[in-house]
């Protein structure tokens, strides 16, 4: 505020003090000091101040001329060289002022709007013409307001005296401070919660912010109160809790027991309520299970007991929450497996079983594993189906072109003859009748499943029955074709027949005329190659045999 103020020399210069009345250091780079000339609502000029004002501290300002007059300001506003007279002013304000001073945030002013005779102080003849003026200690009045009429409100030319300053001898400002106010400005912090309000001077305030309240003081300066009112803000406070599924918590108003968020207002008696959101996790109930497979036979213990069927044991358990756990067993014996296999084969056929191929007629049993992890017994039955189609002939007694034949097989499911002349049967035992000559014969029998077999043999039809027809190859190898040694005879008649190795060693030898020779001796496979054959009775025969395989 302003506290002295001298018009060195009207139209020339000046000098103010300005003093911190407050218990704080103020930074005066904050504020500018302005000049108005004439009466003039716009400032003529306006200039930054610099520095700092510590509190109880004074500091003189003065404009370019009065530098020169040994006054020795502190501050000089060289961009200020008019000076002041009677309707002339200055003025400090909080930030740049702007063009017009209703617009502008004033601290204090000294001098008027007006003419040369009005305002004046206290009931002088004149205005601010070549004089110092101090202010008076009670005079604790900042300007605060434009209207002109306010107690605290910039002067116009329609005011009353400029009161609460005396006029003292001209010259110089006084070193020290001559201004010793009696008012008191006091800073109180208040704050209210969200939502909430305080009550200053009978007035509710619900925003935050900075207000002022004057406290009248008789005989004394008004003591000014600074509020500062801020907001609380709703404290915040976090928390989880787990629960068990099936169990619930209080939480926000109700018991909760789905996982989720929720939000609790907690009042207090002294102080801002708080918001609490909870973290809610439900544990859910934790299910395992087990199965576990066992053959007939065999045993399982579970929680000391034992078991030897099939069953479902349930278990509950605590997990490391606390929470329930269910534990599930489920037991299944598996029985002992029997199964059978049978297999039916043609002759000549095999089958792999267990790793072992089979062909020939058998019945057994072995062990193998089965999915279950259980022995499987397994019986099996290997069946070869045998069919021959080995046959004889005969001619007919009387007849000796008509042959009668014979199938020695009579199991087999069907027969083809091809009697080797353009004519075939489907009978068991079929009759032919031939013209002489040599025909090759050959029986199909097809037996069960399917099986077949085929034999084929020479039939020799004579002109008369004087005539014998011997074969001089044969092949004893098996396949039913021309697998034995023997005559085609047309009728029963007396024959002896010898057959010697090439050693003259008697191999074979018979009586009947229809006898037939495997190609062995004493059990044993005789070698491929050339025998000798004598024949006598009836016919006298004697050649060479040739056998082959």
């Amino acid at each position: 505020m302003i506290t002295e103020f001298v018009d060195w020399d009207s139209g020339s210069g000046f000098i103010v003090k300005i003093y911190n009345p407050t218990s704080q250091t103020i930074d005066l780079s904050n504020y500018y000091f302005h000049y108005f000339t004439n009466g003039n609502a716009v400032f003529q000029a306006s200039v930054q101040l610099n520095g700092t004002l510590f509190a109880n501290q004074t500091k003189t300002i003065a404009n370019n001329p009065s530098g020169s007059m040994g006054c020795n300001p502190d501050i000089v506003l060289t961009s200020i060289t008019a000076g002041t007279n009677e309707n002339d002013g200055v003025a400090i304000t909080l930030g740049p002022a702007a063009a017009v001073p209703l617009n502008s945030i004033f601290v204090d002013m000294i001098n008027c709007f007006g003419t040369d005779v009005a305002p004046k102080i206290d009931g002088q003849a004149r205005g601010l013409y070549k004089e110092k003026i101090v202010r008076k200690s009670d005079n604790c009045i900042r300007y605060t307001s434009t209207d002109g009429v306010s107690h605290n409100s910039w002067p116009s030319s329609n005011t009353t005296n400029v009161q609460g300053w005396t006029i003292v001898t001209h010259g110089c400002l006084s070193g020290g401070n001559s201004f010793n106010p009696f008012n008191v400005q006091s800073t109180v912090n208040l704050s209210f919660c969200q939502g909430g309000s305080v009550l200053i001077n009978g007035k509710v305030i619900s925003t935050p912010g900075v207000y002022r309240d004057t406290i009248p003081a008789f005989n004394k300066c008004d003591s000014i109160v600074v509020y500062n009112v801020t907001v609380d803000n709703l404290k915040q406070k976090s928390e989880s809790i787990s629960i068990c599924q099936g169990d619930s918590v209080f939480l926000g108003g109700m018991y909760r027991k789905v996982s989720g968020s929720y939000k609790d207002t907690i009042k207090v008696t002294n102080g801002c309520d708080t918001l609490l959101t909870t973290q809610l996790d439900v544990s859910p109930i934790a299910r395992t299970n087990e199965i576990i497979k066992r053959c007939d036979g065999e045993s399982v213990v579970i929680n000391g007991q034992t078991y030897l069927a099939d069953a479902v044991i349930i278990d509950t358990l605590q997990t490391t929450d606390g929470c329930d756990s269910i534990h599930v067993t489920t037991l299944n014996f598996s029985p002992s497996i029997i199964m059978n296999e049978s297999y039916t084969l043609c002759q000549g056929e095999s089958v792999m079983i267990n790793g072992v191929s089979y062909s020939s007629n058998v019945d057994f049993q072995y062990v193998k594993s089965s999915a279950s992890g259980c022995d499987t017994t397994v019986n099996v039955i290997v069946q070869v189906v045998k069919v021959s189609a080995t046959f004889d002939w005969r001619s007919s007694i009387g007849d000796f072109k008509t042959v009668s034949f014979q199938a020695k097989d009579p199991s087999g499911v069907s027969y083809f003859w091809d009697f080797g002349d353009g004519s075939s049967s489907t009978d068991i035992n079929p009759t032919h009748t031939y013209l002489p000559g040599v025909y090759t014969v050959t029986l199909k029998v097809v037996g069960e499943k399917g099986c077949e077999s085929e034999s084929t043999q020479l039939v020799a039809i004579l002109e008369s029955t004087d005539d014998l027809f011997v074969p001089n190859v044969f092949t004893p190898n098996g396949d039913y074709v021309n697998d034995f040694f023997e005559l085609n005879v047309s009728a029963p008649f007396e024959l002896h027949v010898s057959i010697f190795n090439r050693w003259g060693e008697l191999i074979f030898e018979s009586n009947d005329c229809y006898f037939k020779w495997n190609g062995e001796y004493k059990g044993e496979k005789v070698q491929t190659g050339t025998y000798v054959y004598i024949i006598t009775g009836k016919f006298n025969r004697k050649g060479t045999l040739t056998l082959l395989r």
